[in-house]
């Protein structure tokens, strides 16, 4: 029997915004020094760049007005949310920045922008865990893991996925987690589980 429309949770930093970029565009506006996102190979920024005092003047400009704004979309992310759109209902769940009284207007404003999004459809909320959907896309295991456990404890077992974004920066991916790397993927997968 077809399931009903999935709905699907997506991320947003690390999945359809390339804050990887931005930030080290910000470290080169603050040291003068220029690294590149293959320089970053870890989920936290400046855990790997070795621009330790620069943390603070990057996320307080990231923060301040124009911040979220300014974050680049990643390549690609607006053809594959169109084609996911077009078999699932998509619903943002992004964090929002600690310190930021611009953040969570410039998201909701960005995603209309770039992806036509609603934000009536954006989540903001630190425990992503929690928010309910058939599919869960992020690109940090944790969240991918927490999301997992809390819904199979709650009885949902098979009748949810949850999908790790893969990036430069995903090393050590748990055996149990389903990393994808493009929205072809990401589209194949929600239709086999919506076909189930």
């Amino acid at each position: 029997m077809r399931r009903p429309r999935p709905t699907v949770l997506l991320d947003v930093d690390g999945v359809l915004a390339d804050f990887t970029l931005a930030a080290c565009e910000l470290v080169f506006q603050v040291t003068g020094r220029r690294y590149g996102p293959e320089a970053v190979t870890t989920w936290e920024v400046f855990d790997s760049l070795p621009e330790p005092q620069a943390k603070e003047d990057v996320y307080r400009i990231l923060k301040g007005r124009g911040g979220c704004s300014s974050i680049p979309v990643y390549a690609g992310a607006q053809e594959g949310v169109a084609k996911l759109r077009e078999i699932a209902d998509i619903t943002i769940v992004t964090s929002p920045f600690s310190g930021s009284e611009t953040w969570v207007h410039e998201r909701n404003a960005w995603l209309e922008t770039h992806f036509g999004i609603d934000a009536h459809d954006v989540i903001h909320a630190k425990k992503k865990g929690r928010i309910h959907g058939d599919v869960f896309l992020d690109d940090k295991p944790e969240h991918v893991e927490d999301w997992l456990t809390y819904w199979r404890e709650q009885g949902h077992g098979s009748r949810i996925l949850g999908l790790l974004w893969g990036t430069d920066r995903t090393i050590n991916t748990p055996a149990h987690l389903t990393k994808v790397t493009d929205w072809d993927t990401v589209r194949q997968l929600v239709q086999a589980f919506t076909e189930a």
